[in-house]
């Protein structure tokens, strides 16, 4: 049984590194891109309040979490938003509604501290080598009540040349 909690930096990125790199090698970057948490920056956040952390625990071991950065919209002052930064369930883990229980305890914590407007991101390539299509994200997403806002475009300027 999973419970669910909102945790420190310092609390948490101890036991979190572990999931960090399976998550890593589970998004498949391994190759693309070097991995390297910034932890500096995630130390900051948290000292400043802007770094919130729920996590998932089996009995006291760490299997899942929810960080996302709170801070109000750049373009919308008056409105405390809740950035999702990364999520992650051990694969053992992604069944039931887990997933769902996890982003829901999030979106519970997120609001009772006043955040009005979560954002939370989803890969459009293949993600899980457990064959799962990034659908299933998709799908869990609308689920909660999660609508399409933006669709986010990246390029890879090292390999990308202007012809």
């Amino acid at each position: 049984m999973l419970t669910f909690a909102k945790e420190s930096w310092v609390y948490y990125w101890p036991e979190a590194q572990e999931l960090w790199q399976a998550h890593y090698h589970d998004a498949g970057m391994t190759g693309k891109m070097p991995f390297g948490v910034d932890v500096q920056r995630y130390a900051n956040a948290s000292a400043a309040g802007m770094l919130h952390i729920t996590t998932a625990r089996n009995k006291s071991k760490l299997v899942g979490y929810l960080t996302a950065f709170v801070l109000p919209h750049s373009h919308y002052q008056s409105v405390l938003c809740a950035f999702e930064d990364t999520y992650f369930l051990l694969p053992e883990w992604r069944r039931g509604l887990n997933g769902a229980r996890l982003i829901r305890a999030a979106i519970e914590q997120l609001r009772s501290i006043g955040v009005q407007k979560m954002y939370a991101y989803s890969s459009l390539r293949e993600l899980h080598r457990d064959g799962k299509p990034p659908k299933a994200v998709h799908g869990l997403m609308q689920y909660l009540g999660f609508t399409p806002d933006a669709l986010c475009w990246s390029l890879d300027l090292k390999e990308a040349q202007d012809e």
